[in-house]
C-alpha cells in the first residue's frame, strides 16, 4: 500500500511539475518598443521589453534576434534581458540585407533553450535609393541660394527668385504639407506685431511710386528753382533734393537710385568729377537715416524700446547741419 502511494505522489509530482514548466513557458509576454533605422548610416537598433505573470522569468533571460530580408539574408544576434526584462541592441550594421522590408524575430528563452516567448516585426523598411528631397533638405541654404541664382542668371526680376526661394524653403522644412505653416504664419505676425513696423514698407512703398512717377524729378527741379543761380548751385540742389527725398522716402537706397540717376549726368555736364559726383551722392543720401521719418529710426527704436518721436526730433538738427555742410563745401569746390 505504501509502494503505491509513493508511486502516486511521484507521478503527481512529475504532472505538476511538467505543467508548470509549461507554464513557464508560456507565460512571458514579448513587445518590441522601438525600431530604428538610419537608411544613411546603415545601422538598425531595435529596443524591446518582456513580462511575465510570475514577475521572474522575463529577467536575465536570453533574447536571440533575427534579422531577415526579401532575399532570406540572415543576421543572428544575441542580447540578455535586464533585471526589469527591457533588452536592447543598437547600431546593427545591416549593409548585407537587400533594401526592402527587413522581418524582425526576437525570441526570449531560458538557461535550457526553452522558449519563453516570441515576437515579430515586419514594419521595417530598409531604403538606400537617392532621395531628392531629403537631399536638398540636408543642403537646404545652398539648395535656395543655387535656385535663386539660377533665377537670376536666366533673367528673371528679384521678385521671382525670392518667391521660388521661400517657396522651396517652407516646402523642405514642412515636407511639402503646407498646412503645417500656421505655426509659422504665427511667427511671422508676432515679429512684426509693433505697430511702427508696419511705416517701414510704406515708406518703400512711396519711395517707389515717387520713383516710377518721376516726382523725384520734379523735387529736383524745385530745389534747383532756388539755389541754381549761386556758385556750386547744381551740387547744392544735390545735396538739397537728397534731404527733401529722404523726408519724404525714408530710405537711404531709394534716394541713391531715385536723385542719383538724374543729377549724374547733369553734374558730369556741369564739370564737377566723377568721384566728387558719387561721393555727393552718396554722403547726401545717407542724410535720409537723420532726417524723418527714417526706417533705421524706427528699427533702431523698437529694438532698443526707446521713442521714436523723440528719435525723429532728435534727427532733425544734425540732419540739417550735414546738410549745410556740404553745401559749404560743395561751394568751395565749385
Amino acid at each position: 500500500m505504501k509502494t503505491h502511494l509513493k508511486q502516486i505522489f511521484i507521478g503527481l509530482f512529475l504532472i505538476l511539475s511538467f505543467s508548470i514548466s509549461s507554464f513557464a513557458k508560456d507565460s512571458v509576454t514579448m513587445y518590441l518598443d522601438e525600431v530604428e533605422i538610419d537608411n544613411k548610416e546603415l545601422k538598425l537598433s531595435i529596443y524591446g521589453s518582456a513580462e511575465s505573470e510570475d514577475f521572474d522569468s522575463h529577467k536575465w533571460q536570453i533574447v536571440n534576434i533575427e534579422v531577415i530580408d526579401l532575399k532570406s539574408n540572415t543576421l543572428d544576434f544575441e542580447v540578455e534581458s535586464d533585471k526589469r526584462g527591457f533588452w536592447e541592441i543598437e547600431d546593427i550594421d545591416i549593409t548585407s540585407l537587400s533594401d526592402g522590408e527587413l522581418l524582425i524575430n526576437a525570441t526570449m528563452v531560458n538557461e535550457k533553450n526553452q522558449e519563453l516567448g516570441l515576437i515579430s516585426d515586419k514594419n521595417t523598411i530598409k531604403d538606400t535609393s537617392f532621395k531628392l528631397d531629403e537631399y536638398l533638405k540636408e543642403h537646404l541654404a545652398i539648395s535656395i541660394f543655387l535656385l535663386m541664382v539660377v533665377l537670376l542668371l536666366s533673367g528673371f526680376p528679384m521678385m521671382i527668385p525670392l518667391i521660388a526661394g521661400t517657396t522651396l524653403g517652407i516646402y523642405l522644412l514642412f515636407d511639402g504639407d503646407f498646412s503645417k505653416m500656421e505655426f509659422l504664419i504665427q511667427q511671422m505676425m508676432g515679429g512684426i506685431r509693433p505697430a511702427a513696423l508696419i511705416a517701414v514698407p510704406m515708406f518703400i512703398l512711396s519711395a517707389d511710386i515717387m520713383t516710377r512717377g518721376k516726382s523725384a524729378e520734379k523735387l529736383i527741379d524745385l530745389v534747383m528753382a532756388f539755389v541754381r543761380h549761386i556758385k556750386g548751385g547744381l551740387a547744392v540742389s544735390t545735396a538739397g533734393a537728397c534731404a527733401m527725398f529722404g523726408a519724404v522716402s525714408g530710405s537711404t537706397q531709394a534716394t541713391v537710385v531715385a536723385i542719383g540717376s538724374p543729377l549724374r549726368p547733369r553734374l558730369k555736364k556741369g564739370g564737377y568729377k566723377d568721384s566728387f559726383i558719387l561721393a555727393l551722392i552718396v554722403n547726401s543720401s545717407d542724410i535720409a537715416f537723420l532726417i524723418p521719418p527714417s526706417i533705421g529710426m524706427i528699427i533702431y527704436g523698437i529694438v532698443a524700446k526707446t521713442s521714436i518721436p523723440e528719435l525723429f526730433i532728435a534727427g532733425i538738427g544734425p540732419g540739417l547741419l550735414i546738410l549745410f555742410l556740404f553745401s559749404i563745401y560743395s561751394i568751395i569746390y565749385a
